[in-house]
């Protein structure tokens, strides 16, 4: 039997066991989009597939096209990522961020712009001084790209502009509500504070160069947190598995710190 071979790049993205020595794997790819592929005996003790194949890597791959589930045939790693792996506070937030870009991904449709913004991001977890911005950055720059931006600028209802001030941001609309409109509108809303408003606006329109210069204040990150979370769960109909994971591992760490500054 004749298979096309496929070679690009990916982001391991997840695998899940199958029978004794294998693994479907689930990759994000600029020109395959998602790929979900079979790779034949990578649990086995030798494979030399095995060590590639680990979520959070960056990877060259060859993938044979067959009647049923495709098969990865060749693997190279190019990034590890090993910073990241060693550290559970990084790991949850790549998690996240790969599971998150992966609802936005279609198989066999090509998806550069997502997979260069998730590989931007991944890298920059190694070395961005604020990861709650970079995350931040990473979710409103993921939507824009996907045709789901928040609208900020006019009200999302009645399209009427919007002056400087405080306004509720409405999952189902998607955008900021005026005053007239958050008063007939009993769906699920949020609301964002004028410095609020102005962050999102910025991290839409500037990269994050320029982001990561800005000294954001916890509570204002925690504000924006709460209107993205909530217009994600909105957008997917779901709430991503590491979300809990994400959760838990912030409270610890914010526990650390609060116990570190007391002693």
């Amino acid at each position: 039997m004749s298979k096309n071979i496929q070679k690009t790049e990916g982001i391991v993205t997840k695998h899940i066991p199958i029978g004794e020595a294998d693994r479907i794997v689930t990759l994000i790819s600029p020109s395959i989009g998602k790929i979900r592929a079979v790779a034949r005996g990578s649990r086995k003790p030798k494979s030399k597939m095995g060590g590639h194949l680990i979520p959070i890597t960056r990877v060259k791959i060859s993938v044979a096209n067959t009647k049923t589930i495709d098969q990865i045939t060749e693997v190279e790693t190019i990034e590890s990522f090993r910073k990241i792996k060693e550290d559970l506070y990084l790991l949850s937030k790549a998690s996240y961020m790969t599971e998150l870009a992966e609802n936005f991904v279609q198989e066999h449709s090509e998806s550069k712009q997502i997979f260069n913004l998730l590989l931007q991001c991944i890298t920059l977890l190694q070395i961005a001084p604020d990861i709650e911005i970079l995350v931040k950055f990473f979710e409103i720059k993921l939507m824009s790209q996907t045709g789901f931006k928040p609208e900020m600028i006019i009200c999302s209802e009645c399209g009427t502009k919007l002056v400087p001030g405080s306004y509720k941001f409405s999952f189902e609309s998607g955008g900021l509500l005026c005053h007239q409109c958050a008063g007939k509108i009993h769906s699920f809303t949020e609301k964002l504070s004028t410095n609020s408003i102005k962050l999102i606006r910025f991290i839409q329109n500037e990269n994050f160069e320029k982001i990561a210069k800005l000294n954001s204040t916890k509570n204002l990150l925690e504000e924006i947190e709460r209107v993205i979370s909530g217009y994600m769960r909105s957008i997917l109909d779901k709430e991503l598995k590491t979300k809990p994971f994400l959760d838990l591992i912030a409270k610890q760490t914010k526990n650390s710190i609060t116990s570190k500054n007391t002693l």
